[in-house]
């Protein structure tokens, strides 16, 4: 859970480390164990960590509430400054940006190996050697 992944970055050791497979399904499956809170951190977090890792799935705080929490901490640190820890949609693809000469080469290959013909192969593979 996103819970045990930011227990271990804020203490830096993994959780349950040195759990046989026993001992991890008895203590944390079966028995609903969780990595210890301190008390040190701020009480945000604290209360964070225990909701996230409530026993019933449906009062676990969502990622929303998640996100608002840690950027409130990280904007205390930084004396309330907000800056960059607003909300952002990302696109779920890395979208590189190819010089227009390399971009129209490869356009021109796909269009080239999209035609059904026998040499259809062989021309997209130098026209692409050509772009590189």
């Amino acid at each position: 859970s996103f819970a045990h992944l930011l227990w271990e970055m804020l203490t830096l050791t993994k959780p349950y480390d040195g759990y046989t497979r026993g001992e991890h399904r008895e203590c944390v499956v079966l028995n609903g164990d969780r990595p210890p809170i301190l008390r040190t951190w701020p009480s945000s977090v604290q209360m964070l960590l225990a909701s996230a890792w409530h026993p019933d799935i449906a009062r676990r705080p969502s990622m929303r509430r998640i996100r608002r929490v840690l950027a409130e901490e990280i904007a205390k640190l930084r004396g309330g400054d907000m800056t960059g820890l607003e909300p952002m949609r990302r696109r779920s693809t890395f979208v590189l940006e190819l010089p227009k000469d390399v971009a129209t080469s490869l356009k021109e290959a796909a269009e080239v190996a999209s035609r059904p013909s026998p040499v259809r192969v062989s021309k997209a593979m130098s026209i692409a050697s050509r772009a590189a």
